[in-house]
């Protein structure tokens, strides 16, 4: 993805200009981000290059240095998590949609304080496995990905460095110190998308960590236009829209 698919696909440009906060698309060198992890999409310093645009934008516009936050899908979930760990002095929360974590960037994660998080993951998504699923098959997103139809199972996404989505939930809770999970079902609001959702809200305050899990959802950004390419990325729910739910989430945390 780029600049204008990022802007396209989650259409947060819209919830920026009703809500009034400075909405900000980078892209990685190689057309990914160096996330860490055994398959890495870059070698690029990719957490220098966010900090340097940081302070590129403090200086060009009146920006709340402890309401900076940092959203992605995929890959760029995968950065987001990463600079939750080596920028916890600067990002004040995060959101991740669309994929779990990589388990060697969490054993070495160095945040100092608690990280609020907010997670949205299709449970029809092969690239986040989960421990109550089995076989999950790559099919058009392998394809678009360029490496075929692959098995994705819990056992060896282990092998590849990818943690289940249970894992990633967990690390995070315990990382905050969240209690156990409050559950909730969400209406649903649209019956034709073959979605549905339910939330588990573990902790409050900076401990938070929010989990909208996608019964039937694909490798797609909730409300946005992924539907326009649903047959490579599975279907993309409707009864939620993650860039509305990730800036109320946002702007409920303060970094402190």
């Amino acid at each position: 993805m780029n600049i204008d698919s990022m802007r396209g696909l989650t259409l947060m440009d819209l919830v920026s200009d009703r809500n009034g906060f400075l909405a900000v698309y980078p892209e990685g060198v190689s057309g990914g981000w160096n996330a860490g992890g055994l398959r890495s999409k870059s070698s690029e310093n990719d957490v220098a290059y966010i900090a340097d645009l940081l302070r590129h934008l403090q200086t060009k516009y009146s920006v709340d240095r402890q309401a900076i936050y940092a959203c992605g899908i995929s890959n760029g979930g995968q950065m987001v998590q990463k600079l939750a760990c080596d920028l916890s002095d600067q990002i004040a929360a995060i959101g991740v949609v669309a994929i779990t974590g990589i388990d060697s960037m969490c054993k070495s994660c160095s945040a100092r304080r608690c990280m609020p998080v907010m997670f949205f993951i299709g449970t029809d998504d092969p690239l986040c496995p989960s421990q109550n699923s089995g076989v999950k098959q790559l099919g058009g997103l392998g394809e678009a990905l360029g490496i075929g139809d692959l098995p994705v199972t819990p056992q060896l996404a282990k092998l590849a460095d990818i943690m289940t989505a249970e894992e990633i939930v967990e690390f995070w809770a315990q990382h905050n110190g969240a209690g156990s999970p409050r559950q909730e079902r969400m209406p649903d609001k649209n019956t034709r998308d073959g979605c549905t959702v339910s939330k588990e809200t573990f902790g409050g305050g900076d401990r938070e960590v929010i989990l909208y899990t996608i019964e039937g959802g694909g490798h797609s950004w909730p409300g946005g236009m992924g539907f326009v390419i649903e047959g490579k990325l599975g279907k993309t729910c409707m009864d939620v829209n993650a860039s509305e739910l990730l800036w109320e989430f946002f702007r409920t945390h303060r970094r402190r």
